[in-house]
């Protein structure tokens, strides 16, 4: 990238930004050369000595050459991005970006990232409500969908603030903003404070390992749950993700822990668009027991896999149990573990929401949690069933290690208590005697001595075998010692 200074007739000069500030510093681009951008998008993020400004797209196009690199600074009149039919649009900087339409193209899905198996916590010793900064975090990805019985609008919101718009609106009976990916600390607080929520509540949505819990903070009611993912594709461990659930008064917001491609509240989109009146007809809180009866159902395909898996190791276990089948049969014990964390807990909270009176929720909507706190204890009924059957296998492998270790050792023994005689007369017979005295060994100068030595032994191995196998001790069919 290159950062040209001579004027061009097509460009369009930076123009000083006012109250003494002759450049600005490049922060990050929020486009790639490639991409096709409307008139007002944010081309990038620029920093002033003054304040962080967003530079606009003067036109609709796609990009061609970015010619500057994140770090850079650049001076006005400084060619800034080059469209594909030749116009060269240059760094023009304002404090205050306009408003994007409502309604715009939703962004392509992001992949998945693998997240860190540590969480991050604020240092010991933080103020209540601190939030997490994770530099590393990926953009937030904010959906927003508004819906009655006379329609929805579906969007995707590029600033918060514009969230203020539809909550502040009666358009729209219920206004639902999904959040993918807590890390952006400056989101978190702007969506925070176009909903009224309260800084603690903040700290719970970021700080990803909070128990699954239910708040009542008069104005809005704060939900948290986690629901099971895989990071990477079906084969990688099993872990759970953390979402957060804000009830108010006509909306719901909703964060999720991971920035992904898809998730379990798929089907209430789906369900919306297709104007069922099941829910289109109904309140917000209908909304928040949507979400969360998806995200607690999306547990019984996975218990289902970790259950038939069980039963392929049970039937491995009766046959022979080899190092990886004990290794993946660990690995499903501690999946089971997983989802009990996070269920038991589950099961808690879902029960405060059908049992407790809360302003914002209906009785007609309590009755709904109900069946979710069925759901949670046949989520527990299963998980526990699961690691029972697992421990079960563990144990009957152990014993039956045990039992072919002393299986082993009978045999060994065996044999050795064989040839405890043998070796004992072969012994007497290898010691070097005086052949001439009348009482030495006798057969050491018969010609039939050597065979008649080898049947006695052959004999005595053989009258041994036969006690043994009399007493049972080695043929199961064996009759045993008589009283």
């Amino acid at each position: 990238m290159s950062n040209e200074n001579s004027p061009h007739p097509d460009e369009f000069p930076f123009p000083d930004p006012g109250e003494g500030v002759p450049e600005a510093k490049l922060l990050r681009w929020r486009v790639r050369v490639g991409q096709r951008v409307n008139a007002l998008d944010p081309l990038a993020e620029m920093e002033t000595v003054k304040a962080v400004v967003e530079v606009p797209s003067p036109r609709t196009g796609i990009i061609k050459i970015l010619h500057s690199a994140e770090g850079q600074v650049v001076k006005p009149g400084a060619a800034f991005v080059t469209f594909q039919d030749g116009s060269v649009a240059a760094a023009t900087a304002q404090q205050t970006p306009p408003t994007p339409p409502p309604a715009v193209e939703a962004p392509p899905p992001v992949p998945i990232a693998p997240r860190p198996r540590k969480k991050r916590r604020p240092p010991p010793g933080s103020p209540p409500g601190t939030l997490p900064n994770n530099p590393t975090a990926s953009p937030a990805q904010m959906r927003l969908i508004a819906y009655g019985p006379q329609g929805t609008e579906e969007c995707s919101l590029r600033n918060p603030d514009q969230l203020k718009d539809y909550l502040l609106s009666d358009k729209w009976p219920v206004v639902w903003l999904d959040v993918d990916g807590v890390g952006d600390q400056a989101v978190l607080e702007a969506v925070g404070e176009a909903a009224g929520l309260h800084r603690l509540s903040l700290a719970d949505v970021a700080n990803t390992n909070q128990r699954p819990k239910v708040e009542d903070f008069g104005t809005y009611l704060f939900v948290v749950l986690r629901a099971p993912i895989r990071v990477g594709g079906p084969d990688q461990p099993l872990e759970t993700e953390q979402i957060s659930l804000c009830l108010g008064k006509g909306f719901v917001l909703s964060f999720q822990e991971a920035n992904k491609p898809g998730d379990s509240f798929d089907r209430v989109r789906d369900r919306i668009r297709k104007s069922s009146p099941a829910i289109r007809e109904k309140s917000a809180d209908y909304l928040l027991y949507a979400l969360m009866d998806a995200a607690i159902d999306a547990y019984f395909p996975l218990l289902e896999n970790l259950g038939e898996q069980l039963d392929e190791l049970e039937n491995a276990a009766m046959q022979h149990m080899d190092p990886a089948t004990m290794r993946r049969l660990h690995q499903l014990r501690r999946e089971f573990l997983t989802v009990r964390r996070a269920a038991w807990p589950l099961r808690e909270a879902v029960g405060v929401l059908h049992r407790d009176s809360m302003q914002l929720v209906t009785d007609s909507t309590r009755v709904y949690f109900r069946d979710c706190y069925d759901h949670t204890v046949q989520i527990i009924d299963l998980v526990e069933t699961g690691r029972e059957l697992g421990t079960g296998l563990m144990e009957m492998h152990l014993t039956m290690a045990s039992h072919r270790m002393n299986e082993i050792m009978k045999v060994l023994t065996i044999i050795t208590t064989i040839f405890i005689p043998l070796s004992f007369i072969a012994g007497i017979y290898g010691m070097n005697f005086d052949t001439t005295h009348p009482l030495n060994m006798p057969l050491l100068r018969w010609k039939y001595g050597y065979i008649t030595i080898i049947g006695v032994m052959a004999l005595i191995a053989a009258v041994m075998v036969y006690l043994f196998w009399r007493n049972g001790w080695i043929a199961k069919s064996g009759r045993r010692n008589r009283k």
